[in-house]
């Protein structure tokens, strides 16, 4: 609602497709990638680290409302068959929560 009405806490360019929270099936990946394979069912990570630093998918770059998603294979985490997509998909917000209270709000270090 925030980003729809000018006022995102981060600057975002229109068009935009948002979505934090994904989960879905691989439908193909890079020549490279080995231990990830089309049809696993998987759960996103929405956190992709850069040199330039953290990038947040639905945020910095198209997210999870979209058709389809390029990630890196890093970011994708297999989901057992008894867990559904919707289940799977609120895992890493949750940790991403906590971590940036943690974190960027509370001062943690690392270590403590």
């Amino acid at each position: 609602m925030r980003l729809r009405a000018g006022k995102s806490p981060r600057p975002v360019e229109l068009p935009h497709i948002g979505g934090i929270d994904a989960a879905g099936d691989v439908e193909a990946v890079g020549a490279n990638v080995t231990e990830i394979a089309p049809g696993t069912r998987v759960v996103i990570d929405p956190t992709v680290k850069t040199p330039k630093g953290n990038l947040v998918m639905g945020v910095n770059f198209y997210g999870g409302f979209a058709e389809y998603l390029k990630v890196p294979a890093t970011n994708v985490v297999p989901i057992p068959d008894e867990v559904s997509y919707d289940d799977a998909s609120t895992l890493p917000i949750c940790y991403i929560t906590a971590w940036y209270g943690l974190y960027d709000r509370g001062g943690l270090e690392n270590g403590e």
